[in-house]
């Protein structure tokens, strides 16, 4: 079984692929208002990776039926931080008390408040635009933390460590 990687053109059509006939094989149509990031077709079955802009755009239409902040650049809104940060650590201790529960349901529950308000709080505070951006910098860095010999360094208590080839992300020319 072959998987073909697609890359997806600017209009919001997926590239076509070819199998070595005249004819494409298929094309992708998506009808949101968002494009995932790419779709990974096997055989007729195309499968499409939905990316962190689906949930954020989900919590925008929230944000707008419920008439809550949605900004286009990057702010920190002084009305707004105290509100979003608590919201944040009351979500974080219920899944603190789940997880220490046992209680998978819960647990779920948890994590998934804890995407939707860390969505709105992007969303709020001006930075959903460069979420992807700002996450691949991070993911960058992240892996800059593997020692010399490409293995990872753990505390006693499991903790990555940094490697001597750590790199900070820089942010400065997103906000």
């Amino acid at each position: 079984m072959s998987h073909v990687k697609l890359p997806l053109s600017s209009d919001g059509m997926a590239d076509w692929i070819y199998d070595g006939d005249e004819e494409p094989a298929f094309t992708i149509e998506f009808h949101n208002d968002v494009e995932p990031d790419f779709a990974i077709a096997t055989s007729n079955l195309i499968i499409s990776k939905v990316n962190h802009i689906e949930t954020i755009s989900q919590v925008r239409e929230w944000h707008e039926a419920f008439d809550v902040p949605n900004r286009d650049e990057p702010c920190l809104p002084e009305d707004r931080i105290q509100l979003r940060l608590r919201i944040l650590e009351e979500e974080v201790a219920e899944l603190r008390a789940a997880a220490e529960a046992g209680d998978l349901i819960e647990t779920i529950d948890a994590l998934t408040d804890i995407q939707y308000v860390l969505d709105g709080t992007y969303l709020e505070f001006g930075m959903a635009g460069i979420k992807t951006e700002a996450f691949a910098r991070v993911q960058a860095s992240n892996m800059s933390k593997l020692g010399e010999d490409g293995k990872p360094i753990h505390r006693e208590d499991g903790k990555v460590l940094k490697g001597p080839n750590f790199f900070k992300p820089d942010f400065s020319d997103l906000v």
